[in-house]
């Protein structure tokens, strides 16, 4: 575990639950807006949950880890749209991410990167033209990942995997029309945000509400984003329904 209450202005915190030196399975999670030490718990508990789940479904050690190598936004409209959030921590996670190769070895152990929320827009900005060296790329409530089409990640569209909840609202802000600087920092040139099908990712389904319930224990939302990181990916639950997505009920609400 490291943690540093002088880098930056939230400080800086990685932790890892299990031991991905010597794990078959590492999940790497970039939490979002307002990811800051005084407020780490949470995003603790979620990577133990997904943790926990995922070795339901992995014979080995599985290593699940809370990133927060980056000064997140303080707030979605006022700081998030701005592109040096993300363009300052994407080198910061490539550069984490080698190293978890470097002590993998060779051949070693898969790794995926988790991102929730502006999260996964470093995610994003990280992995564009292949700078991100993990096998699968999961994003839930994202608003957008600086790319135009999941493709433009650098892992295959067939690795990139995206949820959005009834009831979350953030992957409706990145779609134009909610603000033009919003989708255009966020978007990349593209109209489409990650979970919708036109993207060209996979997309998982969900029975969570809303922008922070993902990881709630036994859930299909925890459960799918488990499969993902066990590489089990036949038993992960996907849909290509465009109902799943927030904009149609968030908005009767």
């Amino acid at each position: 575990m490291l943690v540093d209450g002088t880098a930056g202005p939230d400080g800086r915190v990685v932790l890892a639950i299990g031991d991905p030196d010597k794990a078959e399975h590492t999940g790497v999670y970039v939490p979002g807006t307002t990811a800051e030490l005084d407020k780490v718990g949470g995003d603790i508990e979620r990577v133990v949950n997904l943790w926990t789940r995922a070795g339901r479904h992995s014979a080995g050690p599985v290593s699940t880890i809370v990133w927060i190598g980056y000064d997140a936004p303080d707030a979605i409209v006022a700081d998030a749209p701005r592109n040096f959030y993300a363009e300052e921590g994407a080198p910061r996670l490539r550069g984490f991410v080698d190293g978890l190769r470097v002590a993998h070895g060779a051949g070693q152990g898969s790794l995926a990167a988790f991102g929730h929320s502006y999260g996964s827009v470093v995610v994003g900005e990280a992995a564009k033209g292949g700078g991100l060296h993990v096998d699968d790329i999961v994003v839930a409530g994202s608003p957008g990942m600086h790319v135009a089409r999941a493709g433009d990640l650098g892992i295959g569209s067939d690795h990139v995997w995206a949820q959005a909840a009834n009831g979350d609202p953030v992957p409706e802000l990145g779609r134009p029309g909610h603000g033009r600087s919003l989708a255009e920092s966020w978007l990349g040139g593209s109209k489409r945000v990650p979970s919708d099908p036109e993207f060209g990712g996979r997309i998982l389904s969900t029975d969570t509400h809303g922008h922070s319930d993902y990881w709630n224990p036994d859930t299909k939302s925890l459960d799918n984003q488990a499969r993902v990181l066990t590489q089990t990916y036949a038993d992960a639950d996907e849909t290509n329904d465009p109902e799943i997505l927030p904009r149609l009920k968030y908005f009767k609400n």
